[in-house]
């Protein structure tokens, strides 16, 4: 009689040493592309604050709050410029992005167990997800950790409204609250959960949770709109048509699978856009006609609303760019919190066999994938050292200012006319000279 009992314990002891060791090797091999790939040169966006990290330019509340391609995100500027200050290394950053993709993960394999009452191997899913080898290439950019904690922040938000209860929790607020701050990724994915978030409160029970609830929601709505005073913003898009939005759209949600998501257009992305599509119309007939579990159904509708919304906004913005324009390396951790939502939406509203194999076979992509994400990002990220690694092996053996422009300006920064004063700094400052 105590048979089943006991081996359900050992059951699940097994798929938590699986998970978490399959969380922990897919992690260890992530933070090793930062050491091993990453190069101490700043790339694209970065020569912007080679000033501050490397020079004289001294930092202040202005200078992280102000706009840059129509993106604030003060945060991570202090917790990039505070690194590179102490360590005068760009790969630390890199290695931030990392870990927050990672804390991501772990709000989600701790909330998942909690909303099924055990483990499940299928939860290798997330690490599979948010830790593959085809992540690293945009997080060897250390200004992309405003990207990757935006991310971050979207899926550890929809964990916790997953495992939550008939209210709305001060955690998920909390990380509603910082999103805004994370750059224009972030207010965008923030619009839906702030519209969830305004409906739910009314159901907090008690004056001090709905109180709280309520202060965390204005502040939010203040960070909105503060967002967009005096916002520097480049010129509009000029979208060739509805039929090169709709591609574009659908080629950033493919990119959530990784890298692969490119040899996979367009039979992936329809993949995704159906799960999500379909999924959101469940949850919206769970929402209308269980009233028990219409807070979390209608809080993990906004997820896959935010993710479709950023979809569209970058479909619309840079439709404009060709036809690969939403096959783009950093999509990959842009795009793949939608598959978390439809993961979470089934682990937490499906049935014994939605809950349990629709899951599964999640994963069990993802693992055959694994090899392929893998071995494409190790491939980007040897050509990106390699054009950093010339370009530092150039300035080291003297190239003046005026031949690194010419050699590499165009390949390394979106502005190869304000590369001179950063290269200057570089050689005079705490940059490539001393190191």
């Amino acid at each position: 009689m105590h048979a089943g009992p006991r081996m359900h314990l050992a059951s699940d002891r097994s798929a938590r040493w699986i998970v978490w060791g399959g969380f922990a090797a897919l992690l260890l091999g992530s933070l090793a592309f930062a050491p091993s790939f990453g190069v101490n040169v700043p790339y694209w966006d970065e020569w912007r604050f080679v000033p501050a990290w490397f020079g004289d330019e001294a930092p202040s509340a202005h200078w992280a709050w102000v706009g840059h391609n129509g993106h604030r995100y003060p945060l991570p500027r202090w917790a990039l410029y505070v690194t590179t200050r102490i360590t005068g290394d760009l790969r630390v950053g890199m290695l931030l992005s990392t870990v927050v993709l990672a804390a991501a993960c772990a709000m989600c394999l701790v909330s998942v167990a909690r909303v099924r009452g055990r483990t499940s191997v299928s939860d290798l899913f997330f690490p599979l997800l948010l830790l593959h080898g085809g992540q690293q290439p945009s997080l060897l950019v250390s200004i992309n950790l405003h990207f990757a904690a935006a991310t971050a922040l979207a899926v550890a938000l929809m964990a916790l409204v997953a495992r939550g209860g008939s209210t709305p929790t001060w955690s998920a607020a909390l990380c509603l609250l910082l999103l805004p701050i994370h750059s224009a990724i972030g207010l965008v994915l923030a619009g839906p959960f702030v519209l969830w978030l305004a409906w739910a409160v009314r159901r907090a029970r008690g004056a001090p949770r709905r109180g709280v609830l309520m202060v965390l929601l204005a502040l939010t709505v203040a960070l909105v709109v503060l967002y967009f005073i005096d916002l520097r913003r480049g010129a509009p898009p000029d979208p060739n048509g509805v039929s090169e939005i709709l591609r574009t759209t659908l080629q950033f949600l493919g990119m959530g699978v990784g890298l692969v998501g490119r040899d996979l257009w367009p039979w992936g992305a329809l993949g995704v856009a159906a799960l999500a599509v379909g999924t959101a119309a469940w949850l919206l007939g769970i929402a209308r006609g269980r009233a028990d579990q219409r807070v979390q159904a209608l809080g993990l509708l906004a997820g896959i609303a935010a993710v479709g919304g950023l979809a569209l906004v970058i479909g619309h913005g840079r439709s404009e760019f060709g036809w690969e324009a939403g096959l783009k390396e950093r999509y990959v951790t842009l795009a793949c919190p939608m598959l978390v939502a439809v993961y979470l939406a089934w682990v937490r509203h499906g049935g014994p066999r939605l809950a349990t194999r629709g899951p599964a076979l999640l994963a069990m992509a993802l693992l055959v994938l694994l090899p392929l994400n893998t071995l494409a990002g190790v491939d980007r990220a040897r050509a990106h050292r390699a054009l950093l690694v010339d370009f530092e092996t150039d300035l080291r053996a003297g190239a003046s200012t005026e031949e690194l422009v010419e050699r590499f300006g165009e390949r390394i920064a979106p502005r190869p006319a304000e590369l001179p004063e950063a290269i200057d700094i570089l050689r005079e400052g705490r940059g490539l000279a001393e190191r």
